[in-house]
């Protein structure tokens, strides 16, 4: 019989589940950052992120991890190879959704191969959460095509010629009315959180060169991030304001940010797509970009957020 409870990383082996983990993250084709593992336990005796296990017979069979960033709930799932227990699995996500029951958003966005889609999808639309996908795209840095500034009086500037409110303010702007609305952040307050983890470093370093906002009168309009992530580039985000789109500027920062990443001779720039956002999937299809893998999460509104 499973039964579940809170974990206790003084005296339960969670290393080695969070090992676990992160060879199934390396199995799909990412890598998690160094000492990524020892951050977990850290987090978790410290009380900034939650774990609890199902337990069978004195063995840990399952973990989810999870923690609260402003008004969204974030959480991974990890499981041994001996078969899956789709109740003792209800029951940890279950838990989650007990303990973050005052954030708008909930999110489970990192499961481990070994829990079969179709019993994660079971549970959690038991529980509320609909399944949806993100897709990986990534493009060679060679033949890069050449697209002209955008006709109009824009200028371009580097992004960390910005403060982080400012950019912040962007990016809930940029997500208005896209299939993307609400899924990172519900404020420009939360943004700010994700901007300063972009601009230090969480993501990779910023490309300066390749990170740029469009401005009209000196204020931004539009905006790239792009980060050094190794041998490649990552474009962390991308958001063109509601008025602005459809004039060119996105090709023109991704043409851009591809000749910079190329100059520092990285070989591949990649991105992350939601499969809903058609215009930005054919936007991304356009300049050579193309689909490397899909990545299934879960998300569950649990509220209308405050403005």
């Amino acid at each position: 019989m499973i039964v579940v409870r809170e974990a206790d990383p003084e005296t339960q082996d969670l290393k080695g589940f969070f090992q676990l983990f992160g060879e199934g993250v390396t199995a799909s084709g990412e890598e998690l950052p160094p000492g990524w593992v020892e951050e977990r336990i850290d987090s978790i005796r410290n009380k900034q992120e939650y774990c609890y296990v199902a337990m069978e017979a004195d063995e840990t069979k399952g973990v989810i991890v999870f923690s609260q960033k402003g008004g969204r709930g974030f959480a991974f799932v990890s499981w041994r190879k001996d078969g899956i227990d789709r109740e003792g699995l209800l029951l940890l996500v279950r838990e989650y959704v007990n303990r973050m029951n005052s954030v708008s958003w909930m999110r489970i966005s990192g499961i481990h191969p070994n829990v079969p889609d179709e019993v994660m999808t079971s549970v959690c639309e038991s529980l509320g959460f609909q399944r949806r996908c993100r897709m990986e795209m990534s493009r060679a840095l060679s033949d890069i095509p050449e697209f002209p500034p955008p006709e109009g009086r824009f200028g371009f500037i580097p992004i960390t010629d910005f403060s982080e409110g400012t950019l912040s303010k962007l990016d809930f702007e940029g997500y208005r009315g896209t299939p993307d609305e609400g899924l990172f952040a519900d404020s420009v307050a939360e943004y700010e959180g994700m901007m300063h983890s972009l601009l230090t470093g969480d993501y990779g370093p910023v490309i300066k060169d390749a990170s740029v906002c469009a401005v009209v009168e000196g204020n931004p309009v539009a905006m790239i991030a792009v980060t050094d992530m190794g041998e490649n580039a990552f474009v962390a985000d991308l958001v063109i304001s509601e008025p602005y789109r459809r004039k060119g500027i996105a090709r023109y920062l991704l043409s851009n940010a591809m000749k910079s990443a190329a100059q520092l001779k990285k070989k591949e720039i990649t991105l992350w797509v939601s499969e809903e956002n058609s215009s930005a999937l054919s936007l991304y299809k356009s300049v050579g970009f193309t689909e490397v893998r899909k990545g299934a999460y879960y998300a569950r509104r649990l509220r209308e957020p405050v403005r």
